[in-house]
Parts: structure tokens; sequence; C-alpha cells
């Protein structure tokens, strides 16, 4: 009997993930599978995961505003570039790119825009230097909060929200805002 080498190919595909999807569904599980369901039973090693879950939840935003904004500069806006864009803080990006690309305004003090400030100025309080404390309740706001400020953002461009089919199979919780989340002092 003569061996005859035997050649098999076969293909591995993920799902059709993005960066948004991905990072949703990663702060999701953090936030509902991993974390405990109340403050009381949050441990010590928790707090960091919560710090991590409010980075996530902002990252959302900071994902939806890039591929929006992107999706608009073929048309350089008032000598705006791709390159500005790319160097844009998430501030200036809401409240400067945002309005200037779709032709309307953004009201920072209402909500969901309320909440994602809130949620902006605490991820930088985590990230930078202070290493500000988070809990679970935080955690879940971020995330409610961050995925309403990513919806109202495609709204906003006149544009569906392209993730619909993720949030119906993996579904958002209604939760606080994360702006009227009770907050540990920044030490």
């Amino acid at each position: 009997m003569t061996l005859r080498p035997l050649n098999v190919s076969f293909t591995v595909k993920w799902s059709q993930n993005d960066t948004w999807t991905e990072a949703y569904l990663g702060v999701r599980r953090l936030v509902y599978d991993i974390l405990p369901q109340t403050v009381a039973e949050q441990r010590v090693a928790d707090a960091a995961l919560c710090q991590l879950a409010l980075v996530g939840a902002n990252h959302l935003v900071e994902v939806t505003l890039g591929q929006v904004l992107r999706s608009f500069s073929a048309q350089a806006i008032q000598g705006f570039t791709t390159e500005d864009l790319e160097r844009a803080s998430y501030y200036n990006m809401l409240s400067q790119w945002l309005p200037k690309m779709t032709g309307k305004t953004v009201d920072l003090s209402a909500q969901p825009f309320r909440s994602s400030e809130a949620l902006r100025k605490r991820r930088n309080e985590t990230v930078h230097k202070s290493s500000a404390l988070a809990t679970v309740q935080m955690a879940r706001a971020a995330l409610f909060s961050a995925v309403q400020t990513s919806q109202t953002i495609y709204l906003h461009t006149g544009e569906g929200f392209p993730y619909l089919s993720v949030l119906t199979e993996h579904p958002l919780f209604d939760e606080e805002w994360f702006s009227d989340v009770n907050m540990p002092p920044v030490i």
C-alpha cells in the first residue's frame, strides 16, 4: 500500500465585528457577566475592572465620532483636513467638528451629551495621574450613556445606527445616566 500525502485546507472566520462592536461586547461582558451586581458585593479588584469599563465605554463614543467624522472627511469642510481630524480631541470632535460637518449644533448640556461629557472627564481623571475610583454603578451607567451617545451621534448626522442588530442580539439594559451617578471623589 502506497501512502500519499493528504492536503487539507480549512477556513476560520470570526463574526463580522468591527472596532465598535468588539469594544461594546467586551465592555458589556465585563459590566454584566464579570462584575458583581451591586456596589455592596464589589471587591477591591473589581474597582480596577470598573475603571476599565469606564475607559472602554468612553472608547465607544470616540470610535463613533471617528467613524462618523471620517465619513465626512472627503469634503474638506472649512479648512479641516483628515490629518486635523486624527489630531482632534474628543471634546473638539463633539463640540466643533460634528456641528461644522452636519450644520447642526450639539447641545452638550442635554442628555446623552451631558453624560458623555461627564464620562469623558471621569475617564481622563481615571487614566491620567489620579486613577479615580469607580464603582459597578458607574460602570453600568458609563456603558448605557456611551451607547446612547453613539446612537444620538448617528441620529444627529441623519444616518441610521449601524449596530442595532448587535444591540438586539446583546441587549443594553436601561441604566442611570452617567452624569446622575453618585461618584467617589477623585483623590
